[in-house]
């Protein structure tokens, strides 16, 4: 009896983070502002179930946080932001792994746009 035995090579998922975005927000009023992003076109090559993970490079603003930052789909929200955070960019970093626990990231940025006082 001949057997063929076939090793399995897990591939890194691919992660795609989408595209870079603004949040606006009004610092002469609530200061509140919302981004919606989605991992919807990340992958895996094995055909894998993947987790997802959401997170901000660096320093988080005073006032920036994720919403549902381990689903598929997240939103970055932006509330009593003042006028020191002006136009300032933030990296968002996604992380996708598979259940063999390989990964992949991506990340996007989104810059925050205060528009409070404008035309004063």
């Amino acid at each position: 009896m001949i057997f063929n035995v076939t090793e399995y090579e897990n591939i890194p998922p691919i992660a795609q983070a989408g595209a870079d975005s603004v949040l606006t927000y009004d610092s002469s009023d609530t200061g509140n502002g919302i981004v919606y992003l989605s991992g919807s076109g990340s992958s895996d090559p094995n055909g894998d179930t993947l987790s997802y993970l959401w997170s901000i490079d660096g320093t988080n603003p005073l006032g920036i946080s994720i919403n549902n930052s381990t689903s598929e789909e997240c939103s970055i929200e932006g509330t009593g932001l003042d006028g020191s955070q002006h136009t300032r960019d933030i990296t968002v970093r996604l992380r996708v792994t598979d259940t063999l626990g390989e990964y992949n990231e991506d990340t996007l940025t989104i810059t925050l746009n205060d528009i409070g006082g404008i035309g004063s």
